[in-house]
């Protein structure tokens, strides 16, 4: 460190621009500079629209790449109970914004509410796609279902195990869940034609 130069010359001389952008505001000029460089710009021109020097630019795509790295490193399991974790805060996040500027900001509500509900959605599609939840919510009610008659029939073994049930009991609780030995309708060529 230079003794004897005040922070402002220090800073001068260092060509600092200005205050630190916040966070959420560096992560936007981050993701621009790794954007401008995916679309072919050189780095000089990336430093001149984002206001950072060349070498600024250079430690944002290094960082950028290490943590692209580390994503691909971990286990996909662990990614993804990572985000959905992160969007459930987030879903809390919104909800509690909205309460909060319900009665002062009404519109900042509505964008929590909406961003909430954004949220929410990316959730579902994600627990969609690694198979968590089905494709087609109707079926989650054949789900439960299956679950319920399943749940059952794990109560009588379990009872007869115990010698609370006899093999009758067994046998009628899984006849019943299953709808075995239940009449069924009669193929007549009027009904094979019909469902034609």
């Amino acid at each position: 460190m230079a003794r004897g130069k005040s922070i402002a010359k220090r800073a001068t001389d260092a060509k600092a621009k200005g205050a630190r952008p916040g966070s959420a505001r560096q992560g936007l000029r981050d993701t621009l500079v790794v954007q401008r460089k995916a679309q072919g710009w050189h780095l000089e021109t990336i430093a001149v629209e984002a206001g950072i020097t060349v070498r600024q630019v250079s430690r944002v795509l290094r960082e950028r790449e290490a943590v692209g790295q580390a994503l691909l490193d971990r286990d996909p399991i662990d990614v993804v109970k990572q985000m959905a974790t992160q969007l459930e805060a987030s879903i809390g996040d919104f909800e509690a914004m909205a309460y909060a500027y319900g009665e002062t900001h009404p519109s900042a509500a509505v964008g929590a509410k909406k961003g909430a509900d954004q949220a929410r959605e990316k959730l579902l599609v994600l627990l969609q796609a690694t198979g968590r939840m089905p494709k087609d919510i109707g079926g989650l009610g054949d789900l439960m279902g299956m679950r319920e008659l399943a749940s059952e029939m794990v109560d009588v073994v379990r009872a007869f195990k115990a010698g609370d049930a006899d093999a009758d009991e067994v046998e009628a609780t899984f006849v019943r869940a299953l709808g075995l030995g239940a009449k069924r309708p009669e193929l007549t060529e009027a009904t094979i034609e019909g469902e034609q």
